[in-house]
């Protein structure tokens, strides 16, 4: 059971990245999700069944943690939130930055977790289907290259980053000794 989890793409982005995927011939399993939003869930769907594929296509996935937990390779945006859950949950993923995010943040946290091998960035420019399908296999196939991408994202995950800012906000808001 291989499964890979693309979740928060654009619409337009989206389709693109799917049909790229299908005329690469990347077989998408039943288990496969793709979290979009409802306005392009039917046309999608609909896209895929015809080229052949059978995907898991939601709105939105309430039940997160299983989802991650259960993917093979994760492709994502490089948002903080998104790349927290990557890296608590230690998997393998491509990140492919938000190109219009504020001061390039996104291409700024696929780098730190790319260049420490917790995940392959590739930017969105680049991302045709062919070149995502041949990344995808290329990580599929290589359960060791996996469990490494997978450690090496495990290393980076702080789950205690709430807390800890909170402690240091209300540390701000204590009153000073002297």
């Amino acid at each position: 059971h291989r499964e890979v989890f693309g979740e928060t793409f654009e619409r337009r982005e989206f389709g693109r990245l799917v049909s790229g995927l299908v005329r690469a011939g990347l077989a998408v399993e039943e288990s496969d999700s793709f979290e979009r939003d409802g306005e392009t869930i039917s046309f999608q769907r609909l896209r895929l069944t015809r080229a052949g594929l059978a995907a898991d296509v939601v709105p939105f996935l309430f039940d997160m943690p299983r989802r991650v937990a259960q993917a093979d390779v994760i492709v994502s945006r490089a948002g903080a939130t998104t790349l927290a859950e990557i890296t608590a949950a230690g998997k393998a993923a491509i990140l492919i930055p938000l190109p219009t995010a504020t001061d390039d943040h996104q291409r700024h946290n696929a780098e730190a977790l790319a260049t420490k091998g917790a995940a392959e960035m590739l930017l969105q420019g680049d991302a045709t289907g062919p070149v995502l399908a041949a990344r995808i296999m290329a990580l599929l196939s290589d359960p060791d290259r996996r469990t490494r991408m997978g450690e090496s994202a495990r290393s980076l995950a702080r789950p205690d980053a709430a807390k800890v800012i909170v402690d240091r906000a209300l540390g701000l808001l204590a009153p000073s000794s002297g």
